[in-house]
């Protein structure tokens, strides 16, 4: 076996130590089935996560019949914050997704679980028990801005049913309320707790080299015009 490989398959084994398991990256422009975790642990001891401030949990009401649960915690394995959403209905028609914002320049692994357990200190937001998985996350493209949860169509979200526990997992450290969320019948509320981004070196480097070349693009779309005028003229 040569140096090289050996390298690569030392870098492939610190990679899959320091991942979660079975992550599920979600990229821009992607859709992904969120991993279907058996438990989630908030609060010492053994934790999968630890709790940030009072300030980190948000609970809103849509105008039409809907709750979103929202906390913030921190991951215990890689020190960065996890996003935990669940929306509970108490009336009206059913939905098929909801989405939240905010997540340009942000690296995001999906994960849901039925239950969040918490330890005996309590604190944070009393998540209901899900009863109704999501089926895929989505991306948007480019930006990658907003994250939609599409829930089966076969399996509606019940009046007094919860979805599971949805765990987005990012490389932020901090966050603020300049999320959105928006229901697929298009009820929207504010205040929405979301990343900070904190792009690493790589990322800065692809989103310059995009940035690049639109403004290249634009200056030969610009030259190409004057000189078609000037041939003209």
């Amino acid at each position: 076996m040569s140096k090289l490989l050996r390298v690569f398959l030392a870098l492939g084994a610190c990679v899959a130590l320091v991942s979660p398991v079975s992550a599920a990256p979600l990229a821009p422009g992607a859709t992904v089935t969120p991993t279907l975790l058996s438990s989630f642990k908030v609060g010492n001891p053994g934790a999968d996560a630890t709790l940030l401030s009072p300030n980190a949990t948000v609970t809103l009401n849509f105008t039409n019949g809907y709750t979103l649960r929202e906390e913030v915690v921190r991951d215990v394995a890689t020190g960065k914050l996890d996003f935990l959403y669940q929306i509970s209905r108490t009336g009206n028609g059913p939905i098929t997704s909801f989405d939240v914002t905010h997540f340009v320049l942000v690296d995001t692994n999906v994960f849901q679980v039925k239950d969040v357990t918490r330890a005996a200190s309590g604190g944070g937001v009393t998540f209901a028990t899900g009863t109704t998985p999501v089926a895929t996350d989505t991306r948007s493209a480019v930006l990658g801005n907003t994250i939609t949860f599409t829930l089966d169509p076969d399996s509606p979200l019940g009046s007094g049913q919860s979805t599971y526990t949805q765990i987005v997992k990012t490389n932020a450290t901090a966050f603020d309320r300049l999320g959105t969320a928006t229901l697929s019948n298009g009820d929207t509320v504010t205040g929405v707790l979301a990343p900070v981004p904190v792009p690493e070196p790589a990322t800065l480097v692809l989103w310059g080299g995009i940035c690049v070349g639109l403004i290249g693009g634009m200056v030969w779309q610009w030259r190409r015009r004057t000189a078609l005028a000037g041939s003209a003229g």
